[in-house]
């Protein structure tokens, strides 16, 4: 039992390549997955990164950082003028606070008491 196998016509190869080109396409392209990664997942990404540097980094991060070292410089700057070095006046400071303290607890004790 023999087959004999006819054959019509020769294939043409540029008729072939032009109906089989997308699928040809398709796996060059390794189905265009690299494509795929490179325009939309790395550049969201990129951009992604890029939004997050300026609005987070540079404008919340350092914003907070920065107004914190200068309200700190600030208040330094306003309560220098409370300190004078001179052991004597701090002693007398602490006395005199001491000294109000004992005042108002004196005067809670009075009132409450009568």
């Amino acid at each position: 039992l023999a087959y004999a196998v006819h054959i019509k016509r020769h294939i043409d190869p540029d008729r072939a390549y032009e109906s089989l080109k997308a699928i040809h396409t398709a796996f060059r392209e390794q189905f265009f997955t690299e494509r795929l990664y490179h325009n939309v997942l790395a550049k969201g990404y990129l951009s992604y990164s890029k939004i997050l540097l300026t609005v987070g980094e540079k404008q919340l991060i350092d914003g907070v950082v920065n107004g914190v070292a200068q309200i700190t410089q600030s208040v330094g700057q306003g309560l220098k003028f409370l300190q004078s070095g001179k052991l004597n006046l701090y002693a007398l400071g602490l006395a005199g606070g001491s000294l109000i303290l004992v005042a108002i607890l004196f005067s809670l004790i009075i009132a409450g008491g009568g």
